[in-house]
């Protein structure tokens, strides 16, 4: 099995749409629903999130962390 195949088994599982919640130090802050689909012919994974926040979460006190 190649890198790119191994790769597209890996990533297979991810396919489809998946909804999730989220929270921090148990304060539930929304949820929200992100789709996975392969595009440019199965060469790429495309992710696409949409998300509804609590009303009662501030988003003054949310941290985020950038990825490499």
């Amino acid at each position: 099995m190649n890198e790119g195949t191994k790769a597209a088994s890996s990533l297979g599982m991810l396919i489809g749409t998946w909804e999730f919640e989220a929270s921090a130090e148990g304060r539930f802050l929304g949820r929200g629903s992100a789709t996975f689909e392969w595009i440019e012919d199965g060469a790429f994974v495309n992710e696409h999130a949409v998300d509804q926040p609590s009303p009662d979460a501030d988003p003054n006190g949310w941290r985020t962390r950038r990825c490499p």
